[in-house]
């Protein structure tokens, strides 16, 4: 008789346990179904808050125009006359009033897809990455975006302050790559010190440049760069073979091609190598410079020249792209700079340092 009350209890126990399992799981989906629906009647921007918290900034052409008063002045007050006219002005007023016209609104279609942009974005990389996901979210809570007129800067995507200011298609045609890189620039400005380790690993030095003998002439030409105003950068090229054509200290540069040039784009990117006294005090002997797609040693550690490969700000944002790529599963830097031997040695730098970053810190 015992065993038969055993039996029933166990039946019923187990009868109980399967309902609560069943309305549970109901009650599951009925949840999910709830919240797919809201989802589902969401704006992106509504969609953007609710899933990540974040709410996108995009400033008028007006609202940017005045934020950007005094963050242009700053960096209009570096400008000298060939800076001045790569810019298509004469003097700094011409081109703070530039500056000042320089914006378009983003219309709400364009705010709207970039919404969309994010959102797919994040969709990749939030569970498969959610260092990378959370360092994102840190970075793009902070900025503002901007769109620009193509007459600024040369229609080059860049930043200024907290500002990420782009071309007008890429507000129709949002670019990954672009993204990140000036994002990058925003994170180089506001927390340097991340970088400097970095940087020292890849064989940079910071010098003020302008206490180097021979090298005045060279620093009127260069050209100024909004998200790497400093030249105060050597690079200690080809550490393993002092005998080689790379080893030594090179200053490396973007410089116009004449003291009136007539475009941004009017430059060369130069290797200069400098001398060492008995003191070890830097000096330049004025020796034809170096054209940087000849200096193998930066080629094939950096993996490439291309018209931004010359300043350690710039390489950590081009290697951010990367980055991104390899992340998305779409390592375009493979096609286009094909395996040149050791190119990817400073890249791997990068992903080492940066995966340290974001796992420590994110």
């Amino acid at each position: 008789m015992n065993w038969y009350l055993i039996l029933f209890f166990l039946l019923a126990l187990i009868l109980y346990l399967y309902t609560q399992y069943i309305r549970l799981n109901n009650k599951s989906l009925q949840e999910k179904i709830e919240t797919f629906q809201v989802n589902t009647n969401l704006t992106p921007a509504e969609k953007l808050a609710s899933q990540h918290d974040i709410t996108l900034t995009f400033l008028s052409a007006s609202q940017a125009a005045r934020k950007l008063q005094s963050i242009a002045r700053q960096y209009i007050a570096l400008m000298n006359q060939p800076n001045l006219a790569a810019r298509g002005v004469q003097t700094q007023q011409e081109l703070l009033s530039k500056y000042e016209q320089a914006f378009q609104d983003i219309t709400p279609r364009e705010q709207q897809r970039i919404t969309e942009f994010i959102l797919e974005l994040f969709s990749k990389i939030q569970y498969k990455y959610p260092a990378y996901y959370r360092y994102l979210i840190k970075w793009i809570r902070k900025i503002s975006l901007v769109k620009a007129q193509s007459s600024l800067e040369g229609g080059m995507p860049h930043t200024l302050g907290n500002l990420v200011i782009m071309d007008a298609g890429w507000f129709s045609n949002p670019r990954g790559t672009t993204f990140l890189h000036e994002i990058t620039h925003i994170h180089q400005r506001e927390v340097p010190f991340e970088f400097e380790d970095l940087y020292t690993q890849w064989g940079f030095y910071s010098i003020p440049m302008n206490q180097v003998k021979g090298m005045d002439s060279v620093l009127q030409l260069n050209r100024n760069n909004p998200d790497g105003t400093s030249p105060d950068w050597l690079w200690r090229g080809d550490k393993s073979d002092n005998k080689s054509a790379g080893a030594g200290y090179w200053w490396i540069g973007a410089v116009f091609s004449s003291a009136i040039p007539t475009s941004l784009g009017d430059v060369n990117l130069i290797g200069i190598k400098m001398e060492q006294d008995p003191q070890g005090n830097f000096y330049y002997l004025k020796q034809q410079p170096t054209p940087l797609n000849t200096l193998t040693s930066f080629l094939q550690y950096f993996g490439g020249s291309s018209p931004n490969n010359y300043h350690p700000n710039e390489i950590a944002a081009k290697f951010a792209e990367w980055y991104l790529e390899e992340v998305l599963g779409i390592p375009q830097h493979e096609e286009n700079l094909g395996r040149q031997a050791g190119y990817q040695t400073g890249y791997e730098v990068y992903k080492d340092y940066f995966n340290r970053l974001i796992e420590t810190y994110y």
